[in-house]
Parts: C-alpha cells; structure tokens; sequence
C-alpha cells in the first residue's frame, strides 16, 4: 500500500527516503552515471537541505577522500548548459570544500584549493537551484578557512531565510556566535530551535551544556 500524505511528510519517512536517495547517488555516483548522481541528489534535497550527503564512502571506497575527489570528477563532466549544472556545481562545490577541510593538516595546500576552486563554486551555488545548502556552506567556509565571522553569519541567516529549520545552518551560526563573536548567550537560542526541530539530539545538547 502507498503512504498516505501525512505518513510521507513525517521525519521518519523523510529521513528513511533521504538515506535511500544517498544510497543511490553514492551507486551512480561509482558506476560514473552523473545523470543519475544528480537525480538521486536532487530528490534528496527536495526533502530538505539537511539531507544534503556527499561524504559518506561507498562499500568499496578507502575512505571519504575517494568519494569526495570522484564526485568532484564526475560534475565536471555535466554541460554547462545542462538543466541541473546549478546542483552540479553546488554538489562539486560540497565535496571541494570537505576535501578542502580533510587536508587542512596541509595547511598550504587546502588554502590554495579554496582560494582558486571551492570558494567561487560556492558563491555561484548560493544564487542556483538549492541556495539554502550552498549558503550554508558558505558559512562553514567563511568561519572555518576565511575566518570572517560576519561574513559566516550572513550566509547561515540567507540560509535560514529559504529554510527556517535547517538544522545545519543553525549549527554553524551558533557555532559562528560562540567561538568567533564570543556571545554564548545568543548561540544557546541556536541551540535551542534546534532542539525544536531535532527533540533529544545528543550533539546539541552536549554543546548546549557547555555553554552553561
């Protein structure tokens, strides 16, 4: 029997057909169907950004880095014409920016790659078809390589503005106003609408309590 509408737009069911839909994009993804990748990534994202996966390893891959740098490969191939190379470079810019993050140890060398190819990847997602998860990528590169806090908090606000409960974009800014701005006090509120959205989420509340 189909689901009726109420048990579609339940988390439980969102959460189970976003995994499905990740799943998917990691097989066509490795078989080198980019057409494929990208509808699997976009019925994910159509349920809501936070969904948004592109560092979870396939079955056979030796870690994220293999999956992040094959992603990268396979939507430089998608036609700049083509209807979906918005999501194709907001999904090349994702997997850049968290390869970017895996070889901060190289400290030079993740400099230079989201200088020159992440962060323009980034800028042009935020005005393509899923802006709420490019925004929030931004934020998370503009605290954690450009170390701009204002330029972080703008970008999770744009983000927050497409998607009220984008649990993602609540983190970074709160992350963004209790390490960068200092103001645990308006990180807690943060933390606090996520928990609304997210009951008993053990990594909020773990955060929350240290700000206490």
């Amino acid at each position: 029997a189909e689901l009726t509408e109420t048990e579609r737009n339940t988390v439980e069911t969102r959460e189970a057909m976003a995994r499905m839909y990740n799943r998917q994009a990691v097989r066509t993804e490795t078989a080198g169907d980019w057409e494929g990748a990208l509808k699997a990534h976009r019925a994910a994202l159509e349920l809501h950004p936070d969904f948004l996966d592109v560092e979870a390893p396939g079955p056979q891959d030796d870690g994220a880095e293999v999956r992040l740098q094959r992603l990268v490969d396979l939507m430089a191939k998608v036609p700049t014409d083509h209807p979906d190379s918005g999501l194709a470079a907001l999904l090349s810019a994702a997997a850049g920016f968290t390869l970017v993050r895996i070889t901060r140890s190289r400290r030079s060398e993740a400099e230079d790659l989201g200088q020159t190819e992440v962060r323009p990847k980034l800028e042009s997602a935020t005005t393509g078809p899923f802006p709420a998860p490019a925004h929030k990528l931004m934020a998370e590169f503009a605290f954690y390589e450009l170390k701009d806090d204002e330029l972080a908090l703008n970008h999770a606000e744009a983000a927050l503005k497409v998607t009220k409960d984008y649990v993602g974009a609540l983190w970074i800014k709160a992350v963004t106003l209790s390490e960068g701005k200092l103001r645990p006090d308006l990180a807690v509120e943060c933390y606090r609408q996520m928990l609304e959205i997210t009951p008993n989420n053990s990594s909020v509340l773990l955060n929350l309590g240290d700000l206490y």
